[in-house]
């Protein structure tokens, strides 16, 4: 992979994953209401999860939807109806303190939720279309994959943590719900961009 290349994927790669998505809001929440080492197999299974998904998609998963367009709707579809029920049941919790708030993911559902993350496909088709030249294919999909776990990992554990550090702020069962709301609000409103590409 050229070195402009790696530069123009490095950039890209580092901005969509530290930006509001549902990987980092989930994050963020269960590191208010679980702390970061209950969040962990969470922040684990983005990483894993958005690795395994773009080996599988630089694979050939892509060509399934260019034959059959229809299968990433259905797709979309079903994350969109996921993503709002775990954002229903976010604005629902009670006190994070009362026993009421619902276990965090583990690491086996956060691998899976992958596939139905749209802000995540919308990633892996851009750095596939974009950043993976075909004359050294891959090479370069294997570098990819490399970054993509560590910047992966880091971003999920920076909100995680940043969750950690604004729960003291959420001693009152207001605050905590108020939190909840906007948690569940901008999870729902995450799913926004991938209806417009």
């Amino acid at each position: 992979m050229p070195f402009p290349v790696f530069t123009g994927f490095f950039i890209f790669t580092v901005v969509s994953a530290f930006t509001p998505g549902p990987n980092n809001i989930i994050a963020l929440s269960s590191g208010v209401g679980f702390g970061f080492k209950r969040t962990l197999p969470h922040v684990w299974g983005v990483a894993v999860g958005f690795a395994i998904m773009t080996f599988l998609v630089g694979l050939g998963v892509g060509l399934i939807f260019e034959r059959w367009p229809w299968v990433q709707q259905v797709l979309l579809v079903l994350a969109t109806f996921y993503l709002v029920y775990l954002a229903w049941n976010l604005a629902r919790s009670g006190s994070f303190h009362t026993g009421t708030v619902a276990e965090p993911l583990s690491f086996f559902q956060s691998v899976l939720i992958q596939w139905l993350n749209p802000k995540a496909w919308l990633a892996i088709i851009t750095i596939l279309s974009a950043f993976v030249p075909k004359d050294s294919f891959w090479i370069s999909l294997s570098i990819v994959i490399a970054v993509d776990v560590v910047i992966a990992w880091l971003a999920v554990a920076t909100w995680a943590l940043f969750g950690v550090v604004i729960k003291r702020w959420l001693d009152r069962p207001k605050a905590v719900r108020i939190f909840n709301i906007v948690m569940a609000a901008l999870l729902v409103l995450s799913l926004i961009p991938s209806f417009f590409h």
